[in-house]
């Protein structure tokens, strides 16, 4: 029994945690690798500008989708656990790893949105910031590819174990901002998509039920009116208390 615990997925990503990050990088970063690859052979198509700008976007949305898909793939890992009657890995905790690798992947996400971005300023617009600045002024799915990576530089800025430990409560506030990110670079996708091209609605689609599962889980939590007036009136009797305590 104790050699199957030990054989047990949970139990083999907290033991291999670093090995296991560095492969989930690997993967994710090799899709770069295979761009870079490609350009220097030769073999991105006729087109390698587009290449390279719907690879990179398309990676960055996949990383941000990833990074959503852990919150409810412990649920669903732990319930399978139970289901299964393992023995490890029926808490959700026992998937505690699986949040710092998240981190990882919203950065990956940040190097390929910022790639987009350097792509389409050295290819496009050889640098013409006025160019650039009609183009956020007239182009929506511009201004929505902005507000997406202007919104991934703080959450890849604080993605670090200092950063969680200073910013307490409000780094977990703070990086609900991927929530944004992933709809800004939904609306960026199809936007700039030509019409009957049904690809980006499968982004689309993953996102959107990711983000309505996160929805549903705040609603649930959300205490009822007789629960708040409970909490309340407990809270006020406690500060009462403290008040009148004698010093």
């Amino acid at each position: 029994m104790n050699a199957l615990v030990h054989l047990h997925p949970a139990e083999l990503l907290r033991r291999h945690y670093r090995e296991c990050w560095w492969l989930t990088c690997a993967a994710l970063l090799a899709p770069a690798a295979i761009l870079i690859v490609n350009t220097v052979a030769g073999k991105l198509g006729p087109n390698p500008l587009e290449t390279w700008e719907r690879g990179t976007g398309r990676w960055s949305l996949i990383c941000l989708a990833l990074s959503l898909t852990i919150t409810p793939g412990r649920r669903a890992l732990a319930g399978v656990m139970v289901i299964c009657r393992s023995p490890s890995g029926k808490r959700v905790t026992d998937w505690n790893p699986l949040v710092r690798m998240r981190r990882a992947i919203g950065v990956i996400a940040f190097i390929y949105a910022f790639a987009h971005l350097g792509v389409y300023l050295e290819f496009d617009l050889a640098w013409d910031l006025d160019g650039a600045w009609r183009a956020l002024r007239e182009k929506p799915f511009i201004v929505a590819g902005t507000v997406a990576l202007l919104t991934l530089v703080p959450l890849a800025i604080t993605s670090n174990d200092w950063s969680v430990r200073t910013l307490g409560g409000s780094w977990k506030r703070l990086h609900r901002l991927a929530y944004l990110a992933a709809v800004a670079g939904c609306l960026h996708f199809v936007w700039m998509t030509k019409p009957g091209i049904t690809t980006p609605y499968c982004y689309v689609t993953v996102i959107a039920v990711l983000l309505a599962y996160r929805l549903y889980v705040a609603v649930r939590r959300r205490p009822g009116p007789d629960v708040a007036q409970r909490g309340a009136t407990t809270d006020s009797s406690d500060a009462l208390a403290i008040t009148n305590s004698p010093t």
